[in-house]
Parts: C-alpha cells; structure tokens; sequence
C-alpha cells in the first residue's frame, strides 16, 4: 500500500529521544555499549580462577587438538549438538582463538579474552535492535539490562559458546528485520 505524505506514519522516535542521544550519533552510543561490555567483562563483578572453569576445560582440550595439527581446522565446522561441550569445536570461537594464541601463544586468558571480545557485542546490537523495534528509551533499557545480567557477565568471560550464542541470536534477529 502507497502511502501519501498526509497518510504516512511519523517517525516517532526521533522526537522520543534521550537528552544524551540527541547530542551523541549512533555510532559513538554503539562504541560506548561494547567498551563498557567489554570493561564489565574484564574487570566486573566476581572474577574468575586462574584455573579452567564452567566446561572450560573441554573448550582447551579441543582448541589444543586443533592447535597442534592432530585436528584439521576445517572440522571445526562439522555439526556438533551446541552445548557447552562442544566450544572448543564452535567455529565462532575455535578460530579467533587459534588466531590469538599465533600472536600471544595458548592460554586460559587468551581463550576468555576471545570470548569477552565476542560476546561485548552483544549489548549494542541489543541496543539497535531495541530501537530499530521500539524507540531509544526501550534501547537503552534492553542494553542496560543485558549490561547488568549476572549471568551474561559470567558466560560472557567464559571461555565457551554460551556467551557468544546471545550475540549470534541477537544477529539472526537483527538480520530477519
């Protein structure tokens, strides 16, 4: 249906703005979100041991395989059931990992510093999700919520798919609208 300019619908939410949002583009509010994701990550609440933690270890015990040629790469694409077990097999962290540990050599922090790095991005998507869907207020809401989400800050430090798969479904969302 054609709309004529008298009919069409108001673009509602560039009058509902925050007072921060009219004086801040999209892009610098989108760097702010993942920069404080990833600080939040990194430096928040509770910390993690320096030893493999929440199915860590099966995550180390597949990228070692692929680390050291007992395992081609290409494997890390082969259908696997998606738990928490199977991260080290995940092509979304298997990759990025084996590409850090080239630069920086193996370790726990590498894997969990690719994980954070991922899965940060998660709140600003949310964020232009939610205002592509509601209106800045809704945006900002969502993302502070997902912000503050105990468990988004555990899993988003932890070496495993979990943390990465609420990004990966906030961007199949994003990209069916």
């Amino acid at each position: 249906m054609a709309w004529t300019a008298a009919e069409r619908p108001s673009d509602q939410s560039s009058t509902r703005m925050m007072p921060w949002q009219r004086a801040l583009p999209t892009r610098a509010i989108v760097v702010m979100l993942y920069i404080l994701a990833v600080g939040l990550s990194l430096a928040g609440p509770g910390g993690l041991p320096d030893y493999t933690y929440n199915w860590e270890h099966y995550t180390a015990d597949d990228l070692y395989r692929f680390y050291d040629g007992d395992r081609p790469l290409r494997e890390s694409f082969s259908l696997t059931d998606g738990l928490m077990t199977d991260s080290g097999e995940s092509p979304f962290l298997t990759i990025p990992t084996l590409a850090l540990w080239q630069l920086i050599g193996p370790g726990l922090w590498s894997m969990r510093l690719v994980a954070v790095v991922i899965s940060a991005l998660a709140v600003p998507m949310l964020w232009l999700l939610a205002r592509r869907l509601f209106d800045p207020w809704v945006a900002t809401g969502a993302a502070g919520l997902l912000l503050l989400s105990p468990a988004f800050l555990l899993y988003a430090r932890t070496a495993t798919i979990v943390g990465l798969s609420v990004g990966i479904g906030i961007a199949t969302a994003f990209a069916l609208l």
